[in-house]
């Protein structure tokens, strides 16, 4: 699992913006998934492969960029690592959204 991790920051360190675009698209899709079989209870017959397509393009199209941008603009307005800059991340971001 260590390895998995570390694979996914090297891809995020190369690739950032990618990375990101396709983390938000597979979330999405895996959301939906999960949405439809365990919540909805549909089983894999009815399942709607179209509006899970639908979702992961909402995620690699809209939310993936959206959020990283936002993620970006955070990171240039309030910059610095230590858990004080966190929390006024974290407030600015909730209270914006």
């Amino acid at each position: 699992m260590a390895g998995l991790w570390r694979g996914y920051q090297q891809l995020l360190s190369r690739h950032p913006w990618k990375t990101q675009l396709a983390t938000a698209g597979t979330l999405m899709g895996v959301g939906d998934v999960i949405s439809q079989q365990l919540v909805e209870r549909k089983g894999l017959k009815d399942h709607d492969t179209t509006r899970t397509l639908k979702m992961m393009s909402i995620g690699f199209c809209f939310v993936g960029p959206v959020v990283g941008k936002w993620y970006q603009t955070l990171d240039r307005v309030v910059p610095g690592s230590n858990k004080t800059v966190a929390l006024k991340k974290m407030l600015l971001d909730q209270i914006m959204w």
